[in-house]
Formats: C-alpha cells, sequence, structure tokens
C-alpha cells in the first residue's frame, strides 16, 4: 500500500453510550458523539476518502524515491453532509503531499448527512494520512 489513512491518537465509541473502542474507522472524533454510534457512519466516510485519496497519491511516494510524510486534517461535517471547516493541523513538509490529503476529502463535495440520532450542529473530526510512515 502507498499511504495509510488512519486515525489520530485517542479512542471513538463503539455502541450508543456504550464504552470506547480502538479507532478502526480511521478518523479521530473530536465532537461530544451524545452516545450516538458512529462506526458505520466513519467506515463510509473513510472509504469514501480512501476511493478519492488513492488516485491522488503522488508518484513520488513510490519506489525507488518513497516519500515519506503524515497529513493531519480537520474538518466538520454538517447534519446534511456538507462539509464545513476545513484546517491543515499536521503538513507533511511536501505541498504534493498535503493537497493529496486535503483534496481527497474535499473532493467529496459532500458527506452522506449525519445520523439522524445525533442533534450537534456538526460532527468535528480528524482524518491523518500516512505516506510511507509506520501507522501507530
Amino acid at each position: 500500500m502507498r499511504g495509510a489513512l488512519r486515525g489520530g491518537a485517542g479512542e471513538i465509541p463503539s455502541a450508543p453510550g456504550g464504552s470506547p473502542g480502538p479507532l478502526r474507522a480511521g478518523a479521530q472524533i473530536l465532537s461530544d458523539t451524545q452516545c450516538v454510534d458512529f462506526t458505520a457512519y466513519l467506515r463510509r466516510i473513510v472509504a469514501d476518502t480512501r476511493r478519492n485519496w488513492e488516485p491522488l497519491i503522488p508518484e513520488e511516494v513510490q519506489a525507488p524515491i518513497m516519500k515519506k510524510g503524515i497529513v493531519g486534517v480537520r474538518f466538520s461535517i454538517l447534519p446534511d453532509g456538507q462539509i464545513g471547516d476545513m484546517r491543515l493541523e499536521t503538513r507533511s513538509g511536501d505541498i504534493a503531499l498535503d493537497k493529496a490529503a486535503w483534496y481527497a476529502i474535499t473532493s467529496e463535495g459532500q458527506f452522506p448527512p449525519l445520523p439522524s440520532a445525533y442533534h450537534g450542529p456538526q460532527l468535528d473530526l480528524r482524518f491523518n494520512f500516512f505516506y510511507n510512515q509506520p501507522v501507530q
């Protein structure tokens, strides 16, 4: 695999009102989840983002160059699925890697609506994109 999309440090709730589980969805939830289970939702948006990201990964990430970097993008999803505020929290030091991660999210245009049981104004997330770096 040329790159890996994984979550940052922390945990996400795996069941409504339940105990936290490991970051399997590739995203870190930064909002209060209000005991809503976001597992299926996160799997979907991570899969959509990964699908967008793979064709954008620069060739230099492959052998023989094997360019390395980690990009962290923080963004929000509004109740209707629209992408709200976005910011690059962690830069890789290479603009091509940063852009690939950024456009992996923005090229989706709109994600599915948030689960109807969630009544927050938005869902704040952090996605980390790893290029030839060990995923922790």
